[in-house]
């Protein structure tokens, strides 16, 4: 159990969970989130793309951006701010104060519980706000966007 008093209610279709300030470990689980979809998404480019230079620069221009790339901006918040990303956002929230929380368990709870796409991009802003204030940086609900993975 990690040390935080600080709890705030996210409540599933089967139960509720709470959600805590993100830790070093859930930034670095989100940040390792998106460089795999972002390195997924280039890597179904590449099947597609037949010229060996080319395949050659994507690889390169791929391996430069995952280096730096974070989930709290440019491409990575990008990819954040859909609605898988606000689902994976609150589950590290909440895996704070429940390290044993499943992903796929926790998702269809939670798709269950918000069928409406902008109604799970407003509790998951306003979870991560509310857990966050000195964060700089939120996915915004009018920025979540259909999942492409």
């Amino acid at each position: 159990m990690h040390s935080s008093t600080y709890r705030y209610p996210v409540q599933g279709s089967t139960r509720q969970y709470f959600c805590s300030p993100l830790t070093d470990a859930a930034h670095n689980a989100m940040n390792a989130w998106v460089r795999s979809v972002y390195y997924q998404r280039q890597s179904e480019m590449l099947e597609s793309c037949s010229d060996p230079s080319s395949k050659d620069a994507i690889v390169r221009v791929c391996m430069n951006a995952v280096a730096s790339m974070t989930w709290t901006e440019g491409v990575g918040l990008s990819i954040a701010a859909t609605v898988e990303g606000a689902l994976r956002l609150l589950y590290e929230g909440c895996r704070v104060l429940e390290p044993s929380l499943e992903y796929v368990s926790f998702k269809n709870d939670i798709v269950k519980r918000y069928t409406d796409e902008a109604e799970l991009a407003r509790i998951s802003r306003e979870t991560f706000q509310e857990c966050n204030p000195a964060a700089t940086q939120s996915p915004k609900a009018e920025n979540v966007t259909q999942d492409q993975t």
